[in-house]
């Protein structure tokens, strides 16, 4: 187990600094910064992973802070989107001379790829946590919960243009905003039908993923 988690920290690694040389030669070939957001998202995708990784390597080790630990635990529950949300730079995709467009959208795929890939690897890892501490049916309800809440925070962090620090600032106008474009649907459809897409193809790349590495109980989980 603890090999399979050496080996996918190391791809994780391995996918991120492949973002940063597209990014790169990008920058160097047109001397413009276009695309270097991508790797302040591709940054703010790392937050949740390394919460996870810290999380469970205190479970492990047996340092129990229970304060900080659910401390942490909200930070990771505020930042989990950021990972997924980065599908949704494809927003961006237009032709920018002289970089082919081919070129832009393989820069944003594989940030966008590694941005999932942290999203289930941080997952997988925190419903391990929580099904070893509590139990597995409450690992599951932490997914449960999580991945609506993440097609959620997508929505508000694209087309509300909130950030994952904006919760802890200003809770109560996200919040009204929220309420107010979910009340909106039989008007506007779109804060509903955006998060509940994102949700099922976070659900499902986490379902494939769960099933191609064969865990049937999280508890046994060590990613």
């Amino acid at each position: 187990m603890r090999r399979r988690s050496v080996q996918i920290g190391l791809m994780l690694v391995l996918a991120t600094f492949c973002c940063v040389l597209l990014v790169a030669f990008r920058v160097w070939r047109t001397g413009s910064i276009t695309y270097l957001f991508l790797l302040w998202n591709l940054a703010l995708a790392w937050v949740p992973m390394l919460i996870s990784c810290l999380l469970y390597y205190g479970h492990r080790r047996n340092m129990q802070v229970p304060a900080g630990n659910l401390v942490l635990f909200g930070i990771w529950f505020l930042f989990f989107p950021n990972a997924p949300y980065i599908v949704t730079d494809l927003i961006h995709l237009i032709p920018r001379y002289p970089i082919p467009v081919w070129y832009d959208l393989m820069v944003i795929v594989f940030n966008a790829w590694t941005g999932f890939a942290l999203a289930v690897c941080s997952l997988y890892q925190m419903q391990a946590l929580i099904a070893r501490r509590f139990g597995r049916p409450w690992g599951w309800v932490l997914a449960a919960v999580t991945i609506p809440a993440t097609g959620l925070g997508i929505y508000i962090g694209r087309f509300l243009d909130w950030n994952s620090w904006d919760l802890m600032l200003e809770p109560t106008t996200i919040v009204r905003n929220v309420a107010a474009d979910l009340l909106n649907a039989p008007n506007d459809p779109t804060a509903v039908a955006v998060s509940v897409l994102f949700s099922v193809l976070l659900g499902l790349t986490y379902g494939f993923a769960r099933i191609a590495a064969g865990a049937d109980t999280p508890s046994s989980a060590e990613v």
